[in-house]
């Protein structure tokens, strides 16, 4: 499916299935297609720098950011970028500026969790090989060995909380993990 084919820009959002966004443009650079959209604003109850909350310090909707946040992601099987616009708030208590962050980036990555999650699928299934193809070059090797590590420590992560470790007691050369007694050498 060619993301840019679509009939209008509101089919396109509806296909995108991206929660408040508002897309403003479509375009290719280098054949690459490219959506230009707003992150519609929020209102914040609390500052992300101060960690005050009340109403002495609403974040009020001070303008736009300057520059778009350029990020990967895909539809089918075709890759794209979109271009996120974030509006800027000030705290009112602190004065400090920052931007809304989208929920379906994580900070500090040039790739949306969706296409995250079907690098790893791919990944974990096929190979590296695999995902590679699926970035259709867009996404480097590098980019990509990332993106499956990052996943793996959370998955990592989540299981440990999930499954807490025994209790360990250790005693000489001798440790109890749930009355099952090994011997340490």
């Amino acid at each position: 499916m060619d993301v840019l084919r679509c009939a209008s820009i509101s089919t396109l959002a509806t296909a995108l299935e991206i929660p408040n966004i508002t897309i403003t443009n479509r375009s290719y650079e280098d054949s690459l297609p490219v959506i230009e959209c707003d992150l519609i604003a929020e209102s914040y109850p609390f500052c992300p720098i101060c960690k005050q909350s009340g109403e002495a310090i609403l974040c009020s909707h001070v303008g736009w950011g300057s520059e778009r946040r350029s990020v990967y992601d895909i539809l089918g099987d075709e890759i794209y970028l979109l271009k996120i616009l974030q509006p800027r708030f000030e705290c009112k208590k602190c004065g400090k500026g920052f931007l809304q962050s989208p929920d379906f980036v994580d900070k500090g990555v040039m790739t949306t969790k969706r296409i995250e999650q079907r690098i790893c699928d791919s990944f974990l299934h096929k190979g590296l090989g695999s995902a590679i193809e699926l970035c259709q070059g867009y996404i480097s090797k590098t980019q990509i060995r990332t993106i499956v590590s990052r996943s793996a420590e959370l998955r990592a992560s989540r299981n440990r909380q999930a499954i807490q470790a025994p209790k360990r007691v250790g005693i000489g050369r001798f440790t109890i993990y749930k009355d099952v007694i090994t011997v340490v050498s």
